[in-house]
């Protein structure tokens, strides 16, 4: 490689490592901007390479915003801006389109730079990049998912096209929509639980409050009511997906149907073969019957679906402790907590863990974590 060619990649190197956190402040400025417009009090958080990690970050604060960089800023789009006062529909929509638009006002002024006579060589191609990264901004921005987060203001929060998605789908009932998700995450089900119902009566029939319901019923030992719900959605969307099985056969095992229950959950796994929460549910089936091979097989073919569900690397950790294979149930169980560290049942097993590498007070503490969790007495095994 010519010392040119070298200095060309290093230079490019080092342009997009000033690019990169640029672009990222100027989408959440925009953010930020609305949020003033709208008379936003209170601080505003805005979170830059990170998703609402401020431990790692460096805090800077202006006024009533602060900043918090994440090392990752340097190399990665992610960024998130949190609030205290609740925003209205129309005023969330706002918000969630500034963020695109700040960072489409940084696309143009960069290309038309890079297109003008005076901006050529090394100088165009910088100006290119600096056009480009913005451009992926928005794509990501508009069409990327992840998991919801929770906001300081009790409300949730996901990226600003799926934020648009909500207020397309729910108008005016936003607030209460995003309320109510916010409410089940923090597994406050019976609250959510009559939050969904009301949006359900309001007219919403969206497939996602019914299946959301249905599981808020289930946590809160209401078999009966979740069939009835799951009939009603039964009755309103005839596309019923594999998650829409397991919450049927989950409610049947409730009511001690096991027989009908096992029918749905091979149904669920007929309509998607490899659907993780499916295979793990008819993991624990075998491992309740004592099929440890089956159990096994299952459980291996969910966490090849989602190497990150926790509940199937706790069952495995489980049946990893059963047969006394202690290296590979720790790794099920440190990878289960990573994942859920607020699950009570991968604690208990974690203390089991213990208890079997001689470890007593260690065990102790873990059991009283989760018992402290919500760990039933009837399931301390310890």
């Amino acid at each position: 490689m010519s010392a040119s060619v070298l200095f060309f990649y290093l230079g490019l190197t080092a342009s997009y490592l000033l690019i990169r956190p640029l672009a990222t402040v100027v989408h959440e400025c925009g953010h930020v901007v609305a949020l003033l417009l709208l008379g936003m009090r209170g601080e505003i958080r805005v979170f830059l390479g990170s998703l609402g990690d401020g431990k790692r970050s460096l805090r800077i604060k202006a006024g009533r915003i602060c900043w918090a960089l994440h090392p990752r800023l340097l190399l990665m789009r992610g960024s998130l801006s949190d609030y205290d006062q609740p925003l209205q529909a129309r005023s969330l929509a706002i918000v969630a389109l500034c963020g695109p638009l700040a960072s489409l006002g940084m696309v143009a002024a960069t290309f038309m730079l890079a297109m003008s006579p005076w901006s050529e060589g090394p100088l165009r191609a910088v100006l290119i990049l600096a056009s480009i990264i913005p451009a992926l901004d928005v794509l990501l921005s508009l069409l990327h998912r992840y998991e919801p987060i929770l906001l300081s203001n009790a409300r949730i929060t996901a990226n600003d096209g799926q934020v648009l998605g909500w207020l397309l789908r729910f108008g005016q009932a936003t607030d209460r929509y995003l309320h109510a998700r916010w409410l089940f995450e923090k597994d406050r089900y019976a609250d959510a639980a009559t939050e969904i119902t009301a949006l359900l009566q309001a007219g919403h029939t969206e497939k996602l409050l019914y299946e959301y319901q249905i599981y808020a019923l289930l946590m809160l030992q209401q078999p009966l009511a979740a069939l009835d719900a799951h009939g009603a959605l039964a009755r309103q969307h005839l596309d019923l997906d594999a998650f829409d099985h397991c919450l049927h056969a989950l409610a049947l095992e409730h009511l001690g149907r096991h027989d009908a229950a096992g029918k749905v959950l091979e149904l669920a796994i007929a309509t998607a073969p490899g659907h993780h929460e499916a295979l793990n549910h008819r993991a624990y089936r075998a491992l309740q019957g004592g099929a440890l091979e089956d159990a096994l097989d299952d459980l291996n073919r969910a966490l090849r679906s989602n190497p990150e569900f926790a509940a199937a690397l706790n069952n495995r950790g489980a049946l990893r402790l059963s047969r006394l294979e202690l290296p590979l149930a720790r790794l099920d169980l440190l990878s289960a907590m990573r994942h859920d560290h607020e699950n009570p049942y991968i604690h208990r097993n974690w203390a089991m863990l213990l208890v079997l590498e001689g470890d007593a007070a260690a065990a102790t503490s873990a059991l009283e974590s989760a018992r402290l969790l919500g760990l039933h007495p009837s399931d301390v095994m310890v």
